[in-house]
């Protein structure tokens, strides 16, 4: 029975119910009632809106509407019949349950209104069916949107990560050149934060010059790079290089700007190396040279020299003079050996020599006073490495010599010698060896030349121990670093080491005398 299936009210022109025809649901309603009072609160809007349709002859058919029916919230099903501001309300559990209401409905309602009443309720497959393919297509479109809006949100998420972690500074300012938006970078370098003119922290003797620029970029809008000292957000003072690009004018604000910030120092530093890595090849190139010329000359004099000295009698006047310029040619040959070994050229044999006993050795034939001083921290065994024993001998003496000038005017100091062997990533060994003493160190610029060839900060010193030391290092194909502060100073080598077939085969088949160049 219809009366089973929905309620039907008929409502009087303000809206309240003027006759309860069937109660069906058991609502409650009652003539003179509102059926507000039944709805959820945030539905009377709602139900508004479905009366003002009814009363307007728009479709009112199907609007489904919470209601609290004393069991809990609840889903209804409402339509409304007839024209004019008198309608009949139905209101069922669902679509189908209003159309079996329909009859009731018609009945109270003019024949002419009854007619339409029960077509507009009767069922039509193919508006359901073309309703269902839309919802379909409504359901597939949101979740491509959704979809495209989680895609859409991870990509905005990688490129602020980008946009954070980029080297340089970015920004963005109005046309004021207030900040906009930056990335840390930017306050880093530049120490203006969001809403304060970009150059704000620009030095003071800088800040006028740079206002005025911009002001012209202002006026005429154009690409501008510029180069400016900045006090950066975190307090360091900073050579900046700032790019500037303008922006499109709106109708309501004038144009902004876009640019980059990039910290100078570390390409001035690369600079600076790329300077001082050209001055020490030409120190080097002139070195080879004047080395060789020299040592010919040296060959030709030691050996004039000694025949002059043999030829001369004993009690001859010339020859003490003779022996004084013979020994005066023999330290002049001593310095161009050095020099040579600095530009890496070397006439003597090189062969496998065990670094740990050789230097015992060269400590051992130390002055007694200097021996008492002298620190052993040998840990590289029986490891050797390919290289001319005399050149060592010397290379070592000459660092021992430089570590106790060092130290003239400390009481206790020490000298300390150390060895040590380690393996790298591709399996090739090396010796780490180290002299190290007590002295008061060198400043910055004085570590920096101390392998610069006659370069010395001792009166009457040649200038030629650590550029003796750093041209044997190369010359065994390893390298040399000076490592000083305020307490003393650390020369370390890093000498690689020869396998156990090598030393075996090089002992077995002695190379033959030739020129040896790094």
């Amino acid at each position: 029975m219809p009366e089973t299936t929905g309620t039907v009210l008929l409502l009087g022109a303000d809206g309240h119910i003027a006759k309860v025809v069937c109660d069906g649901l058991v609502l409650g309603l009652e003539a003179g009632g509102s059926v507000e009072a039944l709805l959820l609160p945030e539905e009377i809007d709602k139900y508004r809106r479905f009366l003002a349709a009814a009363h307007d002859g728009e479709p009112a058919f199907d609007w489904a509407i919470n209601a609290d029916t004393g069991s809990g919230p609840r889903t209804l099903h409402f339509a409304a019949f007839g024209s004019g501001r008198e309608p009949v309300l139905c209101i069922g559990s669902s679509r189908a349950a209003l159309a079996a209401l329909a009859g009731l409905a018609a009945a109270q309602l003019p024949a002419t209104a009854a007619a339409r009443v029960v077509a507009s309720a009767a069922p039509d497959d193919r508006a359901l069916e073309e309703l269902s393919r839309l919802t379909n297509e409504l359901a597939a479109s949101e979740r491509r949107q959704i979809k495209l809006h989680a895609r859409l949100e991870r990509t905005h998420q990688q490129l602020q990560v980008l946009y954070q972690a980029l080297p340089v500074g970015v920004f963005q300012v109005d046309g004021e050149g207030r900040v906009l938006q930056a990335n840390a970078r930017f306050t880093e370098l530049c120490g203006a934060p969001e809403h304060q003119p970009w150059f704000a922290h620009i030095d003071a003797d800088e800040h006028a010059a740079r206002r005025r620029q911009w002001q012209r970029l202002q006026q005429e809008p154009q690409p501008l790079e510029l180069r400016a000292h900045f006090r950066g957000g975190d307090g360091v003072r900073r050579h900046l290089h700032l790019r500037l690009l303008p922006l499109a004018a709106t109708a309501s604000a004038t144009p902004g700007f876009v640019g980059m910030a990039e910290d100078l120092a570390p390409r001035e530093q690369a600079e600076q190396q790329q300077r001082e890595l050209d001055r020490h090849r030409a120190i080097h190139d002139l070195s080879a040279g004047l080395a060789q010329h020299l040592n010919n000359l040296m060959v030709v004099a030691l050996g004039n020299g000694e025949l002059l000295a043999h030829a001369l009698a004993q009690d001859s006047p010339l020859h003490g003079a003779a022996r004084l310029g013979l020994q005066a040619t023999e330290q002049a040959a001593t310095l161009t050996r050095r020099l040579m070994a600095y530009a890496g050229i070397s006439l003597q044999e090189m062969m496998p020599v065990a670094v740990d006993a050789e230097l015992r050795a060269i400590a051992e034939q130390r002055e007694a006073a200097q021996r008492e001083r002298i620190e052993l921290g040998l840990q590289a065994g029986r490891q050797r490495v390919r290289m001319q024993r005399a050149s060592f001998e010397e290379c070592i003496g000459a660092l021992l010599d430089n570590a106790f000038a060092a130290m003239a005017g400390v009481a206790h100091g020490r000298v300390r010698i150390g060895s040590v062997a380690e393996t790298d990533a591709d399996g090739q060994s090396w010796l780490q060896l180290e002299v190290a003493d007590d002295g008061p160190g060198m400043d910055a610029e004085t570590a920096r030349r101390a392998c610069e060839p006659f370069f010395s900060t001792r009166d009457g010193a040649t200038g030629l121990g650590l550029s003796l030391a750093d041209g044997f290092a190369r010359l065994c194909g390893g390298t040399l670093r000076v490592l000083s502060a305020p307490g003393g100073t650390r020369i370390q080598l890093r000498l690689p080491c020869v396998g156990a077939e090598d030393a075996a085969a090089d002992a077995a088949d002695p190379a033959a005398l030739q020129e040896t160049r790094t």
